[in-house]
């Protein structure tokens, strides 16, 4: 699909941005899907398929979008920083999401030839489509407006401090509750499977 294409192609310049970084901060977010805990019990395998009944499949998608809208920041204005997403990357980044994004198209699209699939499946995979355009479109205009790399050095007394409106959006993106219910399940390939309920 062009749209994942894309997205890749953004998400490894928003990663180069930060020198590939493998561990810069963490993306909190207390509506990530309970997949991704499961994925890191099992090691975080390259691959998750996901195990999700046809009726559930709009609320995975319903999930997935409420992940999306935890994970941005609150913003005022066009000249608000982007943080946390300028300055959190690697592993606990954005990257977990666009992992997400990954495992469920190839559950929407399954092994249906495009002519087999129902309504539902189509409105469903546009409605990842439109996500993902979302989620690239996102990352650019955080690669556009600038991104804090890590530094290689303690800071000091004479660096700047943090500006109120970075800190009340770090803040705002650490809260939340869990208040989603509902689970899907997956499987990490020759590592076992995860079921989350």
């Amino acid at each position: 699909m062009d749209e994942l294409e894309v997205l890749m192609e953004t998400f490894i310049e928003y990663e180069e941005a930060f020198r590939f970084t493998e561990a810069n901060g963490t993306l909190r977010s207390h509506k990530e899907i309970k997949l991704m805990k499961e994925w890191e019990k099992l090691g975080r395998p390259e691959w998750m398929d996901m195990e999700v009944s046809n009726k559930n499949i709009d609320t995975l998608l319903k999930m997935v979008r409420t992940w999306w809208l935890d994970i941005l920041p609150e913003r005022d204005s066009d000249d608000d920083n982007w943080s946390p997403l300028d300055s959190v990357s690697g592993k606990n980044g954005i990257w977990r999401f666009v992992c997400c994004l990954v495992w469920v198209i190839v559950l929407l699209r399954g092994e249906e030839k495009i002519s087999e699939r129902s309504d539902d499946q189509r409105r469903q995979i546009g409605e990842w489509i439109l996500a993902v355009r979302e989620v690239e479109s996102t990352l650019g205009k955080v690669i556009q407006y600038g991104i804090w790399p890590p530094k290689k050095r303690k800071s000091t007394a004479a660096d700047p401090p943090e500006s109120p409106k970075r800190r009340k959006t770090r803040a705002s993106a650490a809260k939340g509750d869990n208040v989603v219910d509902k689970k899907c399940t997956g499987k990490g390939r020759m590592k076992g499977k995860a079921k989350a309920k």
